[in-house]
């Protein structure tokens, strides 16, 4: 896992470094690699729910 995240982090420099505009988007998605789930989609409960 660790290397698929330095490997996000790495497209984003060298998408920035080569002056492209699709950096910003690359950031995007490295960052939602990192973030956890939220647990809204199906099948999701909320605290003190039980199913």
């Amino acid at each position: 896992m660790q290397t698929l995240l330095d490997y996000a982090d790495e497209q984003v420099t060298r998408i920035r470094a080569a002056g492209c505009k699709g950096w910003l988007p690359a950031f995007r998605d490295a960052a939602l690699l990192k973030s956890p789930p939220t647990g809204t989609g199906p099948g999701a409960t909320r605290p003190g729910h039980s199913t």
